[in-house]
């Protein structure tokens, strides 16, 4: 049983006892002064035994209403002693259920801010047109990818991606859309990828592609495929349907460089693919 709700009780059961006591001092003292009142006799008329007798009964009585006004003090005491044990009791219940607001409330709130703190940390690493992981969050795939290349020794390659003619594009059928066709672009390369690799927007109509575990002719034939697909994408444009294309350069990634000189490795052969004619796969 618990320490309070056993004290209570306790209480509870002592204090039964005095009132017990106390009502029947009380009756005594009740009937003692009855007594007293019918027997309305001289004190002076009566024989010296029956005088004596009145005295050892005023003193007797006298000791009863000492002892009534003694349990009666504890009585009273019993009372205040069981109203703070049920306060307390009370308050420790008040307490309790407080406490359990108040973590709940905590937990609610805890919860509610790291929603919130993954919610701002998607949408500092996600491109809000495309969906697609922006630079920042690219990058920081691609050290962490470079960490595991210098760990095992693995391959892994790069593609830089560029549309076609985006800016003619963009000039004749408007900007809405020039968003359209890189939704559809982001949308195509990411159907051809694995579910390890990266396809994030680099910048612009510039997409760029992590490949784990690749090597250089994999990069390729991966950056071909892609190349088909959005050669596939008709969009329309001014009432009338109009293809794209892209050009890619390929790199692989040296355990021994930064991410940064395979990304210019990627984009030199991109820039050499457009000089040759666009719409083609180069590797670097």
């Amino acid at each position: 049983m618990d320490i309070g709700l056993q004290h209570t009780v306790e209480l509870g059961n002592a204090m039964h006892a005095i009132h017990n006591q106390h009502v029947l001092f009380a009756n005594k003292i009740d009937r003692a002064n009855d007594v007293i009142t019918q027997e309305s006799i001289a004190r002076d008329s009566l024989p010296r035994h029956s005088i004596s007798f009145l005295q050892g009964f005023d003193q007797t009585m006298a000791s009863l209403q000492a002892e009534h006004a003694k349990l009666k003090r504890l009585y009273q005491l019993a009372l205040a002693q069981l109203d703070r044990a049920e306060n307390a009791q009370a308050s420790s219940a008040t307490t309790d259920d407080l406490n359990s607001y108040v973590e709940d409330r905590v937990q609610a709130r805890t919860a509610a801010l790291a929603a919130r703190a993954a919610e701002l940390e998607h949408l500092a690493h996600t491109d809000h047109l495309t969906g697609l992981p922006n630079r920042r969050a690219f990058l920081q795939t691609a050290h962490a990818e470079l960490a595991r290349i210098q760990r095992n020794g693995q391959a892994a390659c790069v593609l830089l991606g560029d549309i076609d003619h985006f800016k003619a594009f963009n000039d004749c059928c408007g900007h809405a859309a020039g968003d359209r066709v890189l939704q559809t672009v982001a949308m195509s390369l990411r159907r051809q990828v694995r579910a390890a690799d990266t396809v994030a927007r680099w910048g612009g109509e510039e997409m760029i592609i992590l490949l784990p575990e690749t090597d250089l002719l994999g990069g390729q034939k991966v950056a071909e495929k892609c190349r088909v697909a959005i050669q596939n994408c008709p969009l329309a444009c001014s009432d009338q349907l109009t293809s794209l294309s892209m050009t890619f350069g390929v790199s692989m990634i040296h355990p021994s460089e930064c991410i940064d000189v395979a990304i210019a490795r990627a984009d030199r052969a991109l820039y050499a693919g457009k000089n040759a004619g666009r719409n083609r796969v180069v590797t670097a």
